[in-house]
């Protein structure tokens, strides 16, 4: 029974289950966090990225694939974030440009910059940083072939639209087709650029570009939101074919031993 159940998790359902594992032992990080520093004054964003990165090492090292792990954060791939930002933000500026037009003025975000500030933008950073430890983790490494890449993109996003369950002031009907794309679009990256700096570069690029245009007030000043959520959807499905499409001329020759 114990072999059975043993070779059960080892494939092809492995990376699956513990990713699950994974995600929830995140929600209880976020607790924890919550718990003990909610009251001190500290800003749950710093212990949440260091729990966050812990969590990250000590899943590298029981999975034994540092040596990808160095290589998925190799210091001269870093360009990778600055592409991922532009691609970010093209995302996020696209169905907004096209909703309100008249009502996009490069003074009115240079104040929200303003506004945001340096630290603003470092917690934005470190916010993302987690998210993505948390999801864009060393588990990913265990699945290698790229259809089963593709399927575990997507099983992915599906689990980030379900964690925003948790979330009130979210309607999953509404914005759970943005938030599987969304999912599926940064996993999907990660093995694409078999890089952990390009969907870094893509999910800062758009939250930095969602907080200035909440802070401009543009998003308040769209008419039609339905329309809004339906061109970001198709924003991010135009990058999805686009990395689709050229993923086997790009990808690399070589293998990464574990």
């Amino acid at each position: 029974m114990n072999v059975s159940f043993i070779k059960f998790i080892e494939k092809p359902y492995k990376a699956y289950i513990l990713q699950v594992i994974y995600v929830l032992t995140g929600l209880i990080f976020i607790s924890i966090v919550s718990i003990l520093f909610k009251k001190s004054g500290v800003n749950i964003t710093y212990p949440t990225f260091l729990l966050f990165a812990a969590g990250y090492l000590t899943v590298s090292i029981l999975l034994k694939n540092l040596s990808q792990i160095r290589y998925y954060w190799d210091l001269r791939r870093i360009y990778f974030v600055f592409i991922g930002f532009v691609i970010g933000i093209i995302i996020q500026f696209f169905p907004v440009f096209l909703g309100n037009k008249s009502g996009i003025r490069i003074e009115n975000i240079l104040h929200s910059l303003n506004q945001i500030g340096l630290i603003g933008i470092g917690l934005t950073v470190l916010t993302v940083a987690w998210e993505e430890l948390w999801f864009r983790n060393p588990i990913l490494n265990q699945v290698t072939k790229t259809k089963n890449q593709v399927i575990f993109s997507v099983f992915n996003g599906l689990l980030f639209a379900m964690l925003h369950l948790l979330n009130p002031k979210i309607n999953l009907f509404h914005d759970g087709y943005e938030l599987i794309l969304a999912g599926t679009l940064l996993t999907f990256r990660y093995y694409v650029s078999k890089s952990f700096w390009m969907p870094l570069g893509i999910h800062l690029g758009n939250n930095m570009i969602s907080s200035l245009f909440e802070k401009s007030n543009l998003n308040g000043n769209i008419a039609d939101t339905n329309s809004e959520l339906v061109l970001r959807c198709i924003a991010i499905m135009i990058v999805l074919a686009f990395f689709y499409t050229f993923w086997p001329a790009r990808k690399r020759k070589h293998v990464i031993s574990p």
